[in-house]
């Protein structure tokens, strides 16, 4: 209050609500499982390198450009090799 009259836009923070120390013991032991958890799976992951690789295209450039421009003749996109 300010000289007697309420201000209802300034709103007072709620004391903080008491928790068990038991919950805060489970929550710190259930945060710590977790993390073990994603530490043992990043370690047990194998290397791979080209993960996010797509395959490559051994075609010169002239004919990938004439493929995704697509030439006069129409052949853009018949050109694909198969895999």
């Amino acid at each position: 209050m300010l000289n007697g009259t309420p201000r209802p836009w300034v709103e007072e923070e709620p004391p903080p609500v008491p928790t068990s120390h038991n919950f805060t013991k489970q929550r710190d032991k259930m945060r710590h499982k977790l993390e073990e958890k994603r530490r043992e799976k990043e370690l047990n992951r194998p290397y791979n390198p080209q993960h996010n690789c797509s395959e490559t295209d051994s075609r010169p450039l002239d004919e990938l450009l004439a493929f995704i421009e697509g030439d006069e003749r129409g052949e853009g996109a018949e050109s694909c090799p198969s895999p």
